[in-house]
């Protein structure tokens, strides 16, 4: 989120009741907005469409395919994006910004060459369903993943106004074709396939919007359009660490979705209606915990971080360990500070989820499992942070192994609780995100202690690039797409 702290500091500078006001509503805007956006229509587009589906099927069909158009793109991109952001920081401390834009080309090719597959092969085996459904669901699941990885480059834009308005544009156009063929959907057989042509094209246009919107920002090319590959070589940890956390999240869906108890299936779509929704509601209510790490973060923690760093490079052993304890207290206040924050609001959304839950008929199954839920997310989200924090301070390996032990215990927990019966479901989140919580304060706590050894050889340490088989690979790539 480049840029957000200097903004945020330019709003409170005032220091008016006003001023904390739009900072907060900036703060919102800038990192959750346009899931919030995304959230919202979803909600709005169910509302509207109470009892048009004409059978059980239909119903579950269109909600199967745009959970998984959803999940997996997001699983499949998180290795990328944390890679790709690095790339970007770089780039841009070194102001090659026709690098950057080159990798956008590079980077949608990429996932459209590879990540195709899983679609086409699960899309495949639907032997019922209508080659339209087909195709438009295959659109859906491919233009999610690309607006997930377009959404790596926000953080360098200056202009978030057109970030929000390509979203709200593309969902706008979802719900106001929604309301204009309601009467027409009603107890329409064919009433998946239009819901999901409508998202296809919401989402098409929402990722025309953000393409130009970071394009806008970075115009000229210079043929480097695979070159963010080489950092996949550089920082493989990171790569490992944002997959496994990203599957961490999903990890107890994708066991309810194959117990025998719990299972559903539609057509080729696996799920777990009661405990999908109450995983979903459970997820939204830590979104209140991006904000504040963010925003927190870049107002607070980074300038001590950053006066931490230059006494390392020009300042003395006292200037040095000033600087260090100044730094250290900062994050530690930062961190808990989010974490009771959250805390409340999550009891909060605890009790908001429970009523709506009950005025809305949900299965008794998710009003069980939805307060584990809160508290595992709520845990396993603050693991997470540390597991960032550590990569601030260079410390991948112990970062990659806490979100490697958190996947872990969650899968062996989960499958634990599941065989333990119905009362246990949802409790291995909770026994998994406290012991996985408990490593990265033991890991973090260790990195501070080892950080000025680490920050002042990062670099001479890590090995260098030679031109090997996968450099010249990614060349043979540039050069090929330069040729066409």
């Amino acid at each position: 989120m480049a840029g957000i702290g200097f903004e945020l500091k330019k709003i409170y500078k005032t220091n008016t009741v006003a001023a904390h006001i739009k900072g907060g509503f900036y703060s919102v805007f800038v990192t959750i907005g346009h899931v919030l956006i995304t959230i919202g229509v979803l909600m709005v587009v169910k509302v509207l469409l109470r009892d048009s589906f004409d059978s059980l099927y239909s119903e579950q069909l269109y909600s199967a395919i745009v959970v998984h158009s959803f999940i997996f793109p997001l699983i499949f991109t998180s290795g990328i994006t944390i890679v790709l952001s690095r790339y970007i920081a770089d780039k841009l401390w070194n102001r090659k910004h026709a690098d950057i834009a080159s990798s956008i080309l590079g980077v949608l090719t990429l996932y459209v060459v590879v990540f195709s597959w899983p679609g086409i092969g699960l899309l495949g085996r639907g032997q019922d369903l209508p080659l339209l459904l087909k195709i438009l669901s295959y659109l859906l699941y491919m233009q999610m993943g690309l607006i997930y990885l377009l959404m790596t480059y926000v953080s360098a834009l200056k202009n978030y106004k057109e970030i929000a308005q390509s979203f709200i544009v593309g969902m706008g156009t979802v719900i106001g074709l929604v309301l204009l063929t309601k009467e027409f959907l009603y107890q329409n057989d064919a009433i998946v396939v239009y819901l999901i042509f409508y998202f296809a094209l919401g989402t098409l246009l929402t990722l025309i919007g953000l393409y130009m919107a970071v394009r806008k920002v970075f115009k000229q090319m210079n043929g480097n359009y695979f070159e963010f590959l080489l950092y996949f070589k550089k920082y493989p940890k990171l790569f490992f660490s944002n997959v496994a956390y990203t599957i961490t999240l999903y990890a107890h869906n994708f066991l309810f979705w194959n117990h025998p108890a719990t299972k559903q299936q539609v057509s080729v779509f696996h799920f777990s209606e009661a405990f999908d929704l109450a995983t979903a509601f459970a997820v939204y209510s830590i979104l209140p915990a991006a904000v504040l790490f963010v925003v927190r973060t870049e107002v607070f923690f980074y300038d001590t971080y950053r006066a931490y760093l230059d006494a390392i490079n020009y300042g003395t052993g006292s200037e040095i360990k000033k600087r260090k304890q100044e730094m250290e207290r900062s994050m530690w206040e930062e961190f808990l500070y989010s974490m009771e924050v959250q805390g409340l609001l999550s009891m909060f959304c605890l009790i908001i989820g429970l009523l709506f839950f009950k005025q809305t008929g949900a299965p008794s199954l998710t009003n069980e499992v939805f307060p584990a839920l809160v508290l595992g997310i709520y845990l396993l989200y603050f693991s997470f942070l540390g597991g960032t924090l550590m990569q601030y301070f260079e410390n991948y390996d112990d970062s990659m192994r806490t979100f490697l032990l958190g996947l872990f215990l969650n899968l062996v927990f989960g499958q634990l609780t599941l065989m333990m019966g119905r009362d246990f479901y949802g409790m291995g989140v909770v026994f998994s995100s406290f012991l996985t919580l408990a490593y990265t304060m033991v890991k973090l706590r260790e990195t501070l202690q080892e950080i000025n050894f680490v920050i002042f050889t990062t670099g001479a340490l890590r090995p260098s690039l030679t031109r090997g088989r996968f450099e010249k690979f990614v060349a043979a790539l540039n050069d090929g797409v330069e040729k066409k």
